[in-house]
C-alpha cells in the first residue's frame, strides 16, 4: 500500500486548518479574512458561538471539525486495513471511495452541534498526550538512528574524511544553535520569573547531557546530546512564548503566534518518520509482525476461490496454517522471505492519533472558546513534554551503565 497519498492528505488538511488559525488571529489580509468570515458565518452551528465570552470560538470549532473529519477517516482506514490483513478481501472499490469519504466527513462535521466538539476537545487533549509520548520515543530513535548511520559510513570508508566532517559539523552546529537559543531566551524572557525557571532547567539539560554523552563510560558521542539539547531549547521557547499577558520585544503584536508553523511541521514530520519506520523496520511499533508473502498468499486465495482459511501441507509433513507459519526443515518447501513488514493499520492508527494532536496544536490546547486558560494549559503541556523528553534521553544514556546485564541495543 502506498502511504504517501495519505500523508499528503494530512498536510492538505493541516493547511486548511492553518488558514482557519490565521483567520482567528487576524494575520491574513482583509479580503481573505472577510471571505473566511462570510463562509463561516453562514454555518448554522458556528453562528451559535458566543464570541463575546469566547473570542476564538468560531475558529476553534472549525478546527475541531476538520480534526474530527480527518480522524474518523483514518479510523475507518485503520479498521479496513486490519480486516484486509486478517483475511478479508478489500476490493478495488474502496480506492474510489477514500477521497469522497473524506470530503463527506469534512462537510458533515460542520452540521454537528457545538456541544459534540466541546466533548471532542477533551478527548483530543488526552489523545494528544499519547501522541506526545510516541513522538518522544520516535525522536530518540531518530537521533540515535542518524548517529548510527553516520558511524556506519565512517566505518565503511575509513580513509574518507567526508563523514567524520559531517558528524563534527552537525554536532557543532547543534551546539551553537543550542547556546544561541538559550542566550536569546534569557535576553527576551528574563522579565518573567516563571520563564527564567524554565530556561534555567533547560540550561541544566544543556550542560549535563553533552557531558554525559562524551564521557568514556557512556560514549554515545556528541551528536545525539547536541541535537537533543537543541530540541529542548525549542520546546522551552514553545512554553515560555505561550505565557499569557506577556509579549517579547521581537513579537509583532499580542496576537502573533510565531511557533504554530514549526509545531505543525514537527508533528507532521513525526507522522512521516513513524510511517516510514513502521513500513521499513523489521520490528513494528507494537511488536506485531506480518509476513508479506503470507498476506499475498492469503489475498490470492481469498480472491480466487473465496475459501476459508485452510491448512497447507508442506512436503515435510509439517502443517502451516494461514497467519501462522510452523518451522519447516531446510530440505522442505522453500522458506518464506525473511523480510517482515508491519501491518498497515498501525500506520493509520498513528495518523488517527495525530489528528487529535493537530487540533490541540492549532488551538493552543484550547478546550473552550479561547480565554487565557488554554494558554496556561499549553504552557505546562509544552514544558512537561520537554522535561519528559530530557529525562527519557538522560535515561537512554545512563541505563546501559546502571544495568550492564541488559541489552539496550
Amino acid at each position: 500500500m502506498k502511504r504517501w497519498p495519505f500523508l499528503a492528505l494530512f498536510f492538505v488538511n493541516a493547511i486548511a486548518v492553518g488558514i482557519l488559525v490565521a483567520y482567528g488571529q487576524g494575520t491574513m489580509t482583509k479580503s481573505i479574512h472577510a471571505a473566511c468570515e462570510n463562509i463561516l458565518a453562514k454555518i448554522p452551528a458556528l453562528r451559535q458561538c458566543n464570541t463575546v465570552q469566547y473570542p476564538h470560538c468560531i475558529e476553534n470549532q472549525a478546527i475541531f471539525r476538520a480534526s474530527m473529519a480527518i480522524g474518523v477517516f483514518f479510523l475507518f482506514m485503520m479498521v479496513w486495513s486490519a480486516l484486509t490483513e486478517w483475511g478479508h478481501n478489500r476490493g478495488c472499490a474502496i480506492l474510489a471511495l477514500e477521497l469522497p469519504l473524506y470530503l463527506g466527513l469534512s462537510i458533515g462535521a460542520f452540521f454537528l452541534p457545538n456541544s459534540v466538539f466541546d466533548v471532542y476537545a477533551w478527548i483530543a487533549a488526552v489523545a494528544s498526550g499519547v501522541f506526545i509520548v510516541m513522538q518522544i520515543v520516535i525522536l530518540l530513535d531518530c537521533v540515535y538512528g542518524i548517529r548510527d548511520f553516520i558511524l556506519e559510513k565512517i566505518q565503511a570508508t575509513p580513509e574518507s574524511r567526508q563523514w567524520p566532517a559531517v558528524f563534527i559539523t552537525l554536532s557543532m552546529l547543534s551546539l551553537i544553535a543550542t547556546i544561541v537559543g538559550l542566550v536569546l531566551l534569557y535576553v527576551y524572557y528574563s522579565a518573567l520569573p516563571l520563564a527564567v525557571v524554565f530556561i534555567t532547567i533547560t540550561a541544566v539539560f544543556v550542560v549535563v547531557l553533552p557531558v554525559l554523552g562524551v564521557s568514556d563510560k557512556i560514549g554515545s558521542g556528541l551528536l545525539p546530546p547536541a541535537a537533543m539539547t537543541m530540541y529542548l531549547v525549542f520546546l522551552c521557547w514553545q512554553a515560555v512564548s505561550k505565557i499569557p499577558n506577556f509579549s517579547p520585544s521581537f513579537a509583532t503584536g499580542p496576537s502573533a503566534s510565531p511557533i504554530l508553523v514549526p509545531s505543525a511541521i514537527i508533528g507532521a514530520l513525526t507522522v512521516s518518520w513513524t510511517s516510514w519506520r513502521t513500513s521499513e523496520s523489521t520490528k513494528s511499533l507494537f511488536r506485531l509482525e506480518m509476513h508479506p508473502d503470507t498476506a499475498d498468499k492469503s489475498s490470492a486465495s481469498q480472491a480466487s476461490n473465496g475459501s476459508k482459511e485452510a491448512p497447507v501441507e508442506p512436503s515435510s509433513g509439517v502443517v502451516a496454517w494461514d497467519k501462522v507459519v510452523v518451522a519447516v526443515p531446510e530440505d522442505a518447501t522453500p522458506p518464506l522471505s525473511s523480510e517482515l513488514t508491519a501491518p498497515s493499520w498501525q500506520f493509520f492508527f498513528i495518523m488517527f492519533v495525530s489528528s487529535f494532536y493537530m487540533a490541540m496544536v492549532m488551538t493552543n490546547w484550547g478546550v473552550n472558546g479561547g480565554t487565557t486558560t488554554p494558554e496556561v494549559v499549553c504552557v505546562w503541556v509544552q514544558i512537561v513534554s520537554q522535561w519528559v523528553t530530557g529525562l527519557f534521553f538522560l535515561w537512554s544514556l545512563v541505563a546501559p551503565l546502571l544495568l550492564p546485564h541488559r541489552d539496550f541495543s
